[in-house]
């Protein structure tokens, strides 16, 4: 019997949310938007964490069954447009995260309910584990537009720190620790959710195939049945202002790892449409 359980993953900010909230309109399927809080579990290591997790998943699922509270990446909203507010303050150019964590209420699903359950460094650190207890699909994007949204975001990333991560592959921390530039740590990270994606063998989906099939490439994926969203469409950061790091970044990237998925032109296109012309992200 197929598992009513699924869980997806993938480089912040390269879409995980949208996919999430393309999910939710899909029939008989519910996706949750970081149910669970990497800090607040015991154990650290994977033979230790995983029954852990599995255990909280669990948890989740019977509560949805009953109708009872789920802790939710966001306590106000099941679909989220995205965690991050589109426009900086006037005294900083550094984005707000909106979403704010806690309880959500949401109806009793029934048993015939596809629930997708979103986590991304934490899962990242333990895919090899949990693709063996979960179908799993991983997310990734063109990473000048990851690194772009980095830059300009109030999250641990903007500083070249991913804790989700960090706590479930200490060599990642260690690395990390030993680098004292940000965007030079902002390009490990990247090029650790890639390595950790391609290494497991699980599925990898393109944030530009989701855009470019209104979704379909995402319902393929996740093998449910949605219907196209014709709302959907590419969306560039225009930063001028980053052409100095971004520009250092695409002379930095791993581009024989990211080769099967982005190429030498994808990446200077990218770039010149962020530093040139492009649309708010």
């Amino acid at each position: 019997m197929p598992s009513p359980i699924s869980l997806v993953t993938g480089i912040p900010r390269s879409g995980t949310t949208l996919a999430c909230k393309l999910l939710n309109g899909v029939d008989n399927v519910i996706a949750l938007h970081e149910p669970l809080d990497p800090q607040k579990l015991a154990a650290s290591q994977g033979k230790e964490v995983i029954p852990e997790i599995k255990s909280n998943i669990a948890h989740i699922y019977r509560s949805l069954l009953a109708g009872k509270d789920i802790e939710h990446g966001d306590s106000a909203n099941l679909v989220l447009d995205n965690p991050v507010s589109q426009s900086s303050s006037n005294d900083t150019p550094i984005r707000a995260t909106r979403a704010k964590r806690g309880l959500l209420s949401i109806p009793a699903i029934t048993p015939n309910t596809h629930v997708f359950i979103k986590q991304n460094a934490m899962f990242a650190a333990l895919v090899n584990e949990l693709k063996a207890e979960y179908p799993l699909v991983a997310i990734v994007r063109n990473p000048i537009d990851v690194l772009t949204s980095w830059m300009t975001v109030n999250l641990p990333v903007n500083r070249g720190r991913i804790p989700g991560g960090e706590k479930f592959c200490p060599p990642l921390s260690e690395t990390l620790n030993g680098i004292n530039d940000v965007v030079a740590r902002q390009v490990t990270i990247y090029h650790w959710f890639l390595s950790q994606f391609i290494a497991s063998g699980v599925p990898i989906l393109k944030y530009e195939d989701i855009i470019a099939t209104k979704g379909l490439a995402l319902f393929k994926a996740c093998q449910v049945n949605g219907t196209p969203d014709n709302a959907l469409f590419p969306r560039h950061a225009y930063r001028p202002e980053l052409t100095a790091p971004l520009t250092w970044v695409a002379e930095h990237l791993n581009y024989a790892l990211l080769a099967p998925y982005y190429s030498t032109h994808d990446i200077a296109h990218s770039l010149a449409q962020t530093t040139a012309n492009g649309s708010p992200n």
